[in-house]
């Protein structure tokens, strides 16, 4: 029981995190429509979740679920124009893995969601930044990755992420 409380917690976070400040959905969607897909995205996003990240994923087969999520966004037709499927379905997955990871329910993901915010506390120069609304296919999405990866250390980009994420928290 106390578990069904958490997933539902740890789905709202989810959206609240991956749609902040974004108008993601058209505007001639009625709530119901809104709520239909959403079950339906939860759906998808946890029978990916029980296929995949039980054990280790790699960075690969993350890429090829990240543009099946972005394929389900594009196909249900609810996407607001200016919202790139890649960017939310990359945002989406990264941030849900990150939450489930964090309870220990799944193995580590191999990557990390990317917004404005863990780029400029990568270093990022402001003028080079991308919102994720402005990541529109997986090569963008991996020029950032791949920073990661070469700013990690001897950690996991995960852990990198997680690091770089209390850094900025202790700073707050």
């Amino acid at each position: 029981m106390e578990n069904t409380f958490i997933k539902s917690e740890v789905w709202s976070l989810t959206i609240a995190g991956a749609y902040q400040r974004v108008k993601i959905y058209r505007d001639d969607l009625f709530v119901g429509d809104i709520d239909f897909f959403e079950s339906q995205l939860k759906n998808f996003v946890m029978a990916l979740e029980a296929k995949h990240y039980k054990k280790v994923v790699s960075s690969e087969k993350h890429l090829e679920n990240i543009e099946q999520l972005a394929s389900f966004f594009r196909k249900s037709g609810v996407l607001d124009e200016n919202v790139p499927a890649f960017g939310i379905a990359q945002k989406f997955l990264n941030l849900y893995l990150k939450y489930v990871w964090c309870l220990g329910e799944i193995k580590e993901p191999p990557h990390f969601p990317i917004d404005r915010s863990i780029q400029k506390t990568m270093g990022i120069p402001a003028e080079d930044i991308l919102a994720w609304t402005k990541i529109v296919c997986r090569e963008t999405y991996m020029q950032i990755i791949n920073l990661g990866q070469k700013l990690r250390g001897d950690t996991t980009l995960a852990h990198f992420e997680l690091r770089l994420f209390n850094e900025k928290m202790m700073v707050a």
